[in-house]
This record gives structure tokens, C-alpha cells and sequence, in this order.
């Protein structure tokens, strides 16, 4: 339980510090006009999307075989928390490369749509609970 919030954490932090470092280093930066932002932009936020989707429907709730014992149940769990950040921190990246590239704060605010989605995958004893019934 310790692991998982310490990596989920680790994710959100790291986020968070590249988002604020693009964003005070190209504030107010002319870039070039000719940069493909909007596929780019158009991407992050389909990502978002497909990450959202996988993680409400298919890695909502890990299934277990009845014989498998609390620890191997556990090791499921983990493993399945730790794709759903990857699922989510691809769009986020995504969305600050954007950012870094054209300067387009909305690419922030996809960013901060995946952190918030983030937040609400962090986990708890009760979520863990809810995994093994």
C-alpha cells in the first residue's frame, strides 16, 4: 500500500514540476507558426480519453481466480495500478511536449485533466478493500 502511494505520488509530482518549469521557461516565448499543434493537441486529448475509458471499464476491477491467496491477490492489484498511472501519464507527457512545442496553454489544461484523473485512482485501504470482495 506504501509502494503504490509513494509511486502515484512520485507520478503527479513529477508531472506537476515539468508542467511548472515549461511553463515559466516559455512564457511568453515567440515560437514557430508552423508546428503541427492542433494533431498534437487533438492527440493528447484522445489518449485522455482512450486512458479514461480503459481504466473505468477494463481496469476498473482486476478478476481473481477463486484459489489465488491475499499476497498473490495483492501482487494483481499492484501491477494493475501501476498500468493505470502509465495509462494516464502517457497523455499528460503528451499534452507537455505540446505545450513545449507551441506554447498552447490548453495543452496545460489536458495536463491537469490527467492529473485530476490521476487523483482519482490514488489509493486507498478502502479501494484495496473493494478490489479483494
Amino acid at each position: 500500500m506504501r509502494l503504490l502511494r509513494m509511486l502515484h505520488i512520485a507520478v503527479m509530482t513529477s508531472l506537476v514540476i515539468m508542467a511548472l518549469i515549461l511553463f515559466f521557461a516559455l512564457n511568453n516565448k515567440k515560437l514557430p507558426d508552423n508546428l503541427p499543434f492542433v494533431a498534437l493537441r487533438l492527440a493528447s486529448i484522445a489518449l485522455l480519453f482512450v486512458s479514461w475509458v480503459l481504466i473505468r471499464f477494463v481496469f476498473n476491477k482486476p478478476r481473481f481466480n477463486s484459489n489465488l491467496s491475499e499476497e498473490e491477490k495483492l501482487a494483481i492489484i499492484k501491477k494493475n495500478h501501476i498500468l493505470k498511472l502509465a495509462l494516464l501519464e502517457i497523455p499528460a507527457i503528451l499534452a507537455l511536449v505540446t505545450f513545449a512545442l507551441s506554447g498552447d496553454k490548453l495543452s496545460l489544461v489536458y495536463c491537469a485533466m490527467a492529473l485530476l484523473l490521476l487523483l482519482t485512482e490514488f489509493p486507498t485501504m478502502q479501494r484495496i478493500k473493494n478490489f479483494l470482495i
